[in-house]
């Protein structure tokens, strides 16, 4: 046979490559981490980018982006099963693993992200591994599912607490204070007689009420245990409160002090817990009401006994005299 039948010139198309010993001009596909331009070529190192690789049968040294689940670490490498933490995912073109995208959750290794299944008051951010995502921080508001969380809307008094899902928040707790949006509640510094009651807008809150006591910091107003006689006004600080002024009465307790209703000839001293008063003393009178008593003004042979209404008073009795 001529010399020309035994032999024929090896043509591979792009992708393939003939070996030594090939048996048909068609070749093999071009092993990883190498590319092929057919045509009798050999083989030759992959230049590709991180991210990207030269599979079997490559045809350009810049290779194709790694598929989702790998990682490719360029050049001649191939790829390999992604090392992805909880939390973390490989996408299409991966060097190395990333953080799962927010509104997703990801498993790790080679599994691709799923949709958030977080309930009211919780989110998925960026890098979350669980589908029930992670309470909403303080200051924000979440409405669950894959929503991100969004910035609290809150007016003073009110915040945004951990875990919130309401845009407006909640009112802020006893003994704290809130300016409203995304500020968080922080701890009262009140004056003695003062209070942070629920909802307070200032360090300082708000006064004492009546029937109450405040001693002040962060505290929380407690009900008075005042005796007969005394009173917790509007600012008091003492539980036993203080003592009743002239032309009131005192029932103790949480009653607030309240205007004497005294009879002609009776009045409401200091400390006074009777509503009708007591018995005006000698050398005074009392109109009653919540007048105070006053000096008697009787003239010469006349004086004011004890219960006197007015000031004229009544003549002196026989061996007695009023000067």
């Amino acid at each position: 046979f001529p010399y020309t039948t035994l032999f024929r010139s090896l043509q591979g198309p792009p992708g393939k490559y003939c070996p030594k010993s090939s048996q048909t001009d068609q070749g093999v596909l071009c092993p990883v981490g190498k590319f092929c331009t057919g045509a009798g070529n050999l083989p030759q190192a992959c230049t590709a980018a991180p991210g990207n690789y030269c599979q079997k049968g490559s045809t350009s040294p810049a290779g194709i982006p790694c598929p989702e689940g790998l990682v490719c670490k360029g050049g001649s490498a191939g790829s390999t099963d992604c090392p992805a933490a909880p939390g973390n995912y490989c996408p299409e073109g991966s060097e190395a693993p990333e953080p799962c995208p927010q509104g997703q959750y990801c498993d790790g290794g080679s599994d691709q992200p799923d949709d958030c299944e977080s309930p009211a008051g919780s989110y998925c951010p960026v890098g979350t591994s669980e589908p029930t995502g992670e309470a909403c921080p303080v200051g924000s508001f979440c409405v669950g599912g894959t929503a991100d969380k969004a910035a609290c809307t809150a007016e003073a008094g009110s915040y945004c607490p951990e875990g919130g899902s309401a845009p407006g928040g909640t009112r802020c707790p006893v003994g704290l204070f809130c300016t409203g949006a995304e500020a968080a509640a922080e701890e009262c510094s009140c004056p003695a007689g003062n209070y942070c009651g629920k909802g307070s807008k200032v360090a300082e809150g708000d006064t004492c009420k009546v029937g109450f006591a405040c001693e002040g910091g962060s505290a929380d107003a407690v009900p008075c245990t005042c005796e007969p006689g005394y009173f917790c006004g509007p600012g008091s600080d003492d539980v036993n409160g203080t003592i009743c002024v002239e032309g009131t009465f005192c029932l103790g307790g949480q009653e607030n002090a309240a205007p004497c209703a005294a009879v002609p000839g009776k009045h409401c001293p200091d400390g006074t817990s009777e509503k009708t008063g007591v018995s005006c003393p000698p050398g005074k009178f009392c109109p009653g009401g919540d007048t105070p008593m006053e000096a008697c003004t009787a003239e010469p042979g006349f004086f004011c006994a004890k219960g006197s209404a007015t000031g004229a008073g009544v003549p002196s009795q026989p061996g007695y005299f009023a000067p």
